[in-house]
């Protein structure tokens, strides 16, 4: 397994854990006014631990809640309240599901290429065997992902083929 393929492997395997936060959606006032009055705290107070003014601390609030506020000010208030600052994006399927789905995209893409030329030319390849040659496709490209693999999806033309594969007619 190439470093790129354990990296990918080991940030998705991370992140699953993450998930569980996707159901868990921000309250409407915010993280910080929710915090914030849970812990019976007024924006006043929470000025002072800030060492801005109460007007700030109702400005953060509502950045937050209309999605303005940047990450510095998050992780200060964070700090503030005596919280972690947790950031992630977090994949709606595993990483390495999303690879795979796109290599299989590219690789039938640009099978079906060279398959439509070859059958132009009177030299198309049985089903088993166009099945073989995309496979073996599909593995040389999760060896080594060609370099636009995000750049061909919604491609109307085939780009250029980095990956050479010999597409033999079987004998008989």
């Amino acid at each position: 397994m190439n470093t790129r393929n354990l990296e990918r492997k080991q940030l998705s395997e991370k992140l699953i854990k993450m998930s569980k936060a996707i159901n868990m959606p921000r309250p409407i006032k915010g993280w910080i006014k929710a915090i914030r009055t849970a812990l019976e705290m007024t924006s006043t107070q929470l000025a002072k631990r800030l060492g801005v003014d109460q007007s700030q601390v109702i400005k953060l609030e509502q950045a937050e809640a209309s999605d303005t506020i940047t990450l510095k000010s998050l992780r200060k208030v964070a700090n503030a309240l005596d919280c972690e600052f947790v950031y992630a994006l977090v994949p709606r399927t595993s990483l390495e599901v999303k690879f795979e789905q796109q290599i299989d995209l590219v690789a039938k893409r640009r099978f079906s290429s060279l398959q439509h030329n070859m059958e132009l030319e009177k030299q198309g390849l049985s089903e088993k065997s166009q099945k073989r040659q995309l496979k073996e496709l599909r593995n040389i490209m999760l060896k080594n992902p060609p370099k636009k693999l995000w750049e061909e999806k919604g491609q109307k033309k085939p780009l250029k083929v980095s990956h050479t594969v010999m597409l033999k007619k079987p004998t008989k």
